[in-house]
This record gives C-alpha cells, structure tokens and sequence, in this order.
C-alpha cells in the first residue's frame, strides 16, 4: 500500500521527476537519490539538478520481474555513472539488451514505470537511454 501512495510520490518527485539530489554543504559530495547524513557526518545539504548524461558501468536483463513490472517483461536495468560522480541503478529505455555495451553514452529521459492495478496511479520517472536516440 505504501508504495502506491500518493503521498510518497509527491515527496519524492523532485528527485524521481528531476534527476534532482543533493550536495553536501561541508563536503561538497554529491548523492542521488538525496541523503540525509554525509558519509563526512553533516546532515546540511543543498539541492543539486544533475545534468542527466551519464556511462554504462554494468547491466542485466529482468526475465522475471516484480509484479508491477510483469506487463514490461523483459527490461533491462543499469549502473549508470552520472557525469558529476555518482553511480545510480536505474532502468533502461528504448534499447534491447543486444544493443548494450559498457561505457555506451547514456541519457535521462522521463518514461512510465507502472499502472497500480487497471484504474489505479500511474507512476511515471526517470529512466535511461542511448545518448544516440536523444
């Protein structure tokens, strides 16, 4: 039940909408999705709207998915390591496992995740594709 809330999803739609995280006021690391402790221990951040280019560090193919996801079987997940540093998990759009290779050019483009149930939310958010269908 939590998951479909919309209440969570109105909190977290800047960094799920955006490619929004945070930079640490002392440290000046970067972290997305937001933290709330600095692996420096200072809990005082600023946003940060990351650019959305990004590399392929590693991916996989989902054969068997999460029930939200059964409908989009098979999909792709990555590693992606965004430009400014950090390195984020994220699905993978527009492209079939074939086309992947590490260190493809990736981009964040906003896509439809999953509909919770036939009249319920439809979550929408960040996903990745080639740099080259952009």
């Amino acid at each position: 039940m939590y998951k479909n809330s919309p209440i969570a999803a109105w909190r977290n739609q800047r960094s799920a909408y955006r490619l929004e995280g945070v930079s640490c006021d002392t440290c000046g690391a970067l972290f997305f999705p937001r933290k709330y402790r600095c692996t420096c221990s200072s809990a005082h951040f600023s946003p940060f709207q990351f650019s959305g280019k990004a590399a392929l560090l590693s991916f996989t193919k989902v054969s068997i998915p999460p029930l939200e996801f059964i409908d989009y079987s098979p999909y792709c997940i990555g590693l992606v390591r965004l430009e400014e540093g950090p390195i984020v998990l994220m699905q993978l759009a527009d492209v079939t496992f074939e086309e992947l290779s590490v260190g493809m050019e990736m981009i964040a483009v906003f896509r439809r995740y999953f509909a919770a149930g036939s009249d319920g939310m439809i979550f929408y958010g960040i996903k990745f594709s080639p740099a080259e269908l952009a």
